[in-house]
């Protein structure tokens, strides 16, 4: 049996309050404002938002882009993967009440292939991936731990984006990026709506890309009161996938978010409550 590779958690920093006049003050007052907005912001939003010169909050805003801070879309920025990293990192020391490693252990023992559990960001409208064991195996998707990522894209995100409600999945799906792998856009809410219906028939998530070479299924993690906070799952290529016993691995997914869910204080039996 291969030796498992289990991601580790970081420490990590967020920045204060700034009202001082230095560059360092000014840097971290950019990153305050778009953490605080509710969406994107132009550069010239941001300026007024910073009262800074739309120049000099350019010029900020540079090294944050190349850090990986601070992302831009078009003319907007908004807070970028490094920056949720970070304020993951510190998340995950100080409300740690979530141990999903006990369940992710079985599953990847069991299917060889990378498990992950993805955690609910409401505030953020994403998920992070907040625990995962890696595949053993040389051909694999590689994903970071606390990496944001889109709840309209792949099985962790959509075994999500099922279970919010409908104003929150058509905003999460107009603030949705490209395709990280494909480049492709956020499909339109008359096609994703169906989709959300069947995973909720079916109590999990199935996605599968020949173009990209990627496969993973993943199942709800829902707390006391049925409420989602996140999603267990296993991606693998399409090839090992097709491979594989389908309707085992998914009722083994299932029950690992069903095991982990108990431990929150959810109860099938009591409908959640």
């Amino acid at each position: 049996m291969a030796q498992r590779k289990l991601a580790t958690k970081a420490p990590g920093a967020r920045p204060g309050k700034a009202r001082e006049s230095g560059s360092g003050a000014r840097t971290i007052l950019v990153l305050q404002r778009i953490a605080e907005a509710p969406g994107e912001l132009t550069l010239s939003e941001l300026a007024r938002a910073a009262d800074m010169p739309p120049s000099s909050t350019h010029r900020i805003l540079q090294p944050l882009l190349r850090a990986g801070l601070v992302a831009r879309s078009g003319a907007a920025y908004r807070i970028g993967p490094e920056y949720y990293k970070l304020a993951a990192s510190v998340l995950s020391h100080v409300n740690n009440d979530i141990n999903a490693t006990p369940f992710l252990d079985p599953l990847w023992t069991k299917w060889q292939e990378t498990a992950i559990f993805c955690l609910y960001r409401p505030a953020e409208r994403i998920g992070l991936v907040k625990e995962m064991i890696q595949s053993p195996h040389p051909l694999r998707h590689f994903m970071e731990l606390f990496e944001p990522i889109s709840l309209v894209w792949g099985s962790l995100g959509r075994a999500i984006l099922a279970h919010l409600s409908l104003d929150q999945v058509t905003a999460i799906r107009d603030e949705a990026p490209r395709g990280r792998i494909t480049g492709a856009g956020a499909p339109s809410l008359k096609e994703l709506l169906p989709e959300l219906e069947l995973v909720r028939e079916r109590g999990i998530a199935i996605y599968r890309n020949e173009s990209a070479d990627l496969a993973g299924v993943a199942a709800p993690v829902f707390r006391s009161g049925d409420v989602v906070v996140g999603s267990v799952g296993l991606t693998m290529p399409v090839r090992r996938y097709d491979r594989l016993d389908a309707d085992a691995l998914c009722k083994e997914v299932m029950s690992a978010s069903r095991k982990l869910g108990s431990t929150l204080g959810y109860s099938e039996d009591r409908g959640g409550g």
